[in-house]
Protein backbone atom coordinates (compact mmCIF):
# COMPACT_ATOMS: atom_id res chain seq x y z
CA UNK A 1 0.00 0.00 0.00
CA UNK A 2 2.86 2.27 0.77
CA UNK A 3 4.01 2.40 -2.81
CA UNK A 4 0.10 3.41 -3.75
CA UNK A 5 0.27 6.17 -1.55
CA UNK A 6 3.86 7.38 -2.76
CA UNK A 7 2.46 7.34 -6.15
CA UNK A 8 -0.52 9.19 -5.59
CA UNK A 9 1.83 12.02 -3.30
CA UNK A 10 4.29 12.19 -6.36
CA UNK A 11 1.30 12.40 -8.46
CA UNK A 12 2.34 9.20 -10.47
CA UNK A 13 -0.89 8.19 -12.10
CA UNK A 14 0.78 5.15 -14.23
CA UNK A 15 2.14 3.43 -10.53
CA UNK A 16 -0.95 4.32 -8.47
CA UNK A 17 -3.44 2.95 -11.60
CA UNK A 18 -0.65 -0.60 -11.67
CA UNK A 19 -0.25 -0.53 -7.40
CA UNK A 20 -4.11 -0.31 -7.27
CA UNK A 21 -4.87 -3.37 -9.43
CA UNK A 22 -2.32 -5.31 -7.40
CA UNK A 23 -3.74 -4.26 -4.05
CA UNK A 24 -6.88 -5.76 -2.23
CA UNK A 25 -9.60 -3.55 -3.05
CA UNK A 26 -9.41 0.16 -2.38
CA UNK A 27 -11.00 1.95 0.81
CA UNK A 28 -13.51 5.04 -0.04
CA UNK A 29 -10.34 7.60 0.67
CA UNK A 30 -7.79 5.98 -1.41
CA UNK A 31 -10.32 5.02 -4.78
CA UNK A 32 -11.19 9.00 -4.08
CA UNK A 33 -7.59 10.20 -3.78
CA UNK A 34 -7.07 7.97 -7.29
CA UNK A 35 -9.74 9.57 -9.02
CA UNK A 36 -8.66 13.65 -8.06
CA UNK A 37 -5.22 12.05 -9.27
CA UNK A 38 -7.22 10.97 -12.74
CA UNK A 39 -9.06 14.17 -12.39
CA UNK A 40 -5.60 16.16 -12.95
CA UNK A 41 -3.63 14.03 -14.91
CA UNK A 42 -6.20 12.37 -17.38
CA UNK A 43 -9.12 15.23 -17.38
CA UNK A 44 -10.63 12.81 -20.43
CA UNK A 45 -11.42 10.07 -17.85
CA UNK A 46 -12.62 12.11 -15.37
CA UNK A 47 -15.91 12.24 -15.74
CA UNK A 48 -16.27 8.43 -15.90
CA UNK A 49 -14.50 7.61 -13.23
CA UNK A 50 -16.31 10.71 -11.05
CA UNK A 51 -19.51 8.95 -11.77
CA UNK A 52 -18.01 5.56 -10.84
CA UNK A 53 -16.51 6.86 -7.06
CA UNK A 54 -20.13 8.71 -6.71
CA UNK A 55 -21.92 5.30 -7.16
CA UNK A 56 -19.67 4.02 -4.72
CA UNK A 57 -20.10 6.51 -2.47
CA UNK A 58 -23.86 5.96 -2.43
CA UNK A 59 -23.74 2.13 -1.60
CA UNK A 60 -21.21 2.86 1.01
CA UNK A 61 -23.07 5.64 2.61
CA UNK A 62 -27.22 4.27 3.20
CA UNK A 63 -27.93 6.98 4.93
CA UNK A 64 -26.78 9.93 2.10
CA UNK A 65 -29.20 11.82 1.19
CA UNK A 66 -30.15 13.84 -2.30
CA UNK A 67 -28.36 17.16 -0.95
CA UNK A 68 -25.34 15.31 0.18
CA UNK A 69 -25.32 13.53 -3.29
CA UNK A 70 -25.93 16.59 -5.04
CA UNK A 71 -22.70 18.27 -2.75
CA UNK A 72 -20.12 15.11 -3.58
CA UNK A 73 -21.41 15.58 -7.44
CA UNK A 74 -20.67 19.25 -7.15
CA UNK A 75 -17.46 18.64 -5.75
CA UNK A 76 -16.58 15.62 -8.07
CA UNK A 77 -17.28 17.87 -11.27
CA UNK A 78 -15.49 20.87 -9.32
CA UNK A 79 -12.21 18.50 -9.09
CA UNK A 80 -11.38 18.77 -12.96
CA UNK A 81 -11.52 23.32 -12.47
CA UNK A 82 -9.85 25.86 -10.37
CA UNK A 83 -11.78 24.77 -7.77
CA UNK A 84 -9.79 21.83 -7.40
CA UNK A 85 -8.28 22.01 -3.47
CA UNK A 86 -11.91 23.72 -2.23
CA UNK A 87 -13.35 20.41 -3.96
CA UNK A 88 -10.80 17.74 -3.04
CA UNK A 89 -10.66 19.08 0.75
CA UNK A 90 -14.73 18.67 1.15
CA UNK A 91 -14.66 15.51 -0.72
CA UNK A 92 -11.48 14.26 1.86
CA UNK A 93 -13.72 15.02 4.52
CA UNK A 94 -17.12 13.18 3.73
CA UNK A 95 -14.77 10.28 2.51
CA UNK A 96 -13.08 9.99 6.14
CA UNK A 97 -16.20 10.55 7.72
CA UNK A 98 -18.25 7.37 5.90
CA UNK A 99 -15.43 5.23 6.36
CA UNK A 100 -15.55 6.10 9.85
CA UNK A 101 -19.29 5.73 10.21
CA UNK A 102 -18.89 2.33 8.62
CA UNK A 103 -15.86 1.20 11.49
CA UNK A 104 -17.68 2.78 14.35
CA UNK A 105 -21.14 0.40 12.87
CA UNK A 106 -18.47 -2.27 12.87
CA UNK A 107 -20.18 -2.92 9.00
CA UNK A 108 -18.02 -5.12 6.99
CA UNK A 109 -16.96 -3.45 3.72
CA UNK A 110 -18.02 -4.74 0.44
CA UNK A 111 -15.64 -2.50 -2.02
CA UNK A 112 -16.31 -3.91 -5.18
CA UNK A 113 -20.44 -4.28 -5.42
CA UNK A 114 -21.44 -6.47 -7.74
CA UNK A 115 -23.43 -5.87 -10.62
CA UNK A 116 -26.63 -6.95 -9.38
CA UNK A 117 -26.35 -5.40 -5.89
CA UNK A 118 -26.07 -2.27 -7.42
CA UNK A 119 -29.19 -2.75 -9.81
CA UNK A 120 -31.04 -3.73 -6.80
CA UNK A 121 -30.55 -0.65 -5.52
CA UNK A 122 -31.42 1.47 -8.16
CA UNK A 123 -34.82 -0.22 -8.28
CA UNK A 124 -35.10 0.78 -4.85
CA UNK A 125 -35.23 4.19 -6.21
CA UNK A 126 -37.74 3.66 -9.01
CA UNK A 127 -41.07 4.82 -9.27
CA UNK A 128 -43.79 2.67 -9.57
CA UNK A 129 -46.18 2.75 -12.37
CA UNK A 130 -48.76 4.48 -11.54
CA UNK A 131 -47.99 6.21 -8.23
CA UNK A 132 -48.25 9.83 -10.25
CA UNK A 133 -51.06 10.76 -11.07
CA UNK A 134 -51.88 14.61 -12.44
CA UNK A 135 -55.13 16.35 -11.69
Amino acid sequence: MSIFRRAIQRGNLTVAEATAKELPPLDLTDALELTMLIARKDPRRHPRVAARWLLRYLEEVDEATIDEAVMVASCLAALAGDRYQDAALTLRAMAERATSRRRTRGVAVNLRPTACRQRRKLRRFARPRGTLTAG
